[in-house]
């Protein structure tokens, strides 16, 4: 239904909010995988990071769709802060490897929840209707 009130939304909008979506989901299984590796074999922190690599791929999508008309427009500094976050994150990551760089390793758990919290809220931020058309909220 198309209005003053409620106008079409553009074309793969969706897309958006399914990316945000997949996005949160990467980021609370690498939680999830972190934790078991704790305990686990050093095979879990390999998918650990093979997770983590997946994050991009949404995070890109995003970029993509925010900048595709101006529906999405106002998502932009989110969704570059969130691909910021994972870039840190990444070098964190690299960095904290060796056993000298055990604050970089505690810098990496602090810039997750710092992920987690932005993917949350591009979700907030994103949602898809009944009709399976996508809005985005200021």
């Amino acid at each position: 239904m198309e209005n003053d009130i409620h106008p079409a939304p553009s074309a793969g909008t969706p897309a958006m909010a399914w990316s945000a979506r997949l996005a949160l989901g990467l980021v609370v299984a690498q939680f999830a995988l972190a934790g078991a590796a704790l305990y686990a074999s050093p095979a879990v922190w390999a998918a650990h990071g093979a997770v983590g690599s997946s994050v991009l791929l949404p995070v890109v999508a995003m970029l993509v769709h925010s900048r595709q008309g101006q529906e999405f427009a106002h998502l932009r500094p989110g969704v570059w802060g969130l691909l910021a976050l994972y870039l840190a994150q990444v070098l964190l990551a690299v960095l904290s490897e060796r056993p000298e760089m055990l604050a970089l390793r505690a810098a990496h758990v602090g810039n997750a929840a710092l992920v987690l919290c932005a993917s949350f809220w591009l979700v907030l931020r994103t949602r898809v209707t009944r009709d399976g058309l996508s809005t985005a909220s200021r």
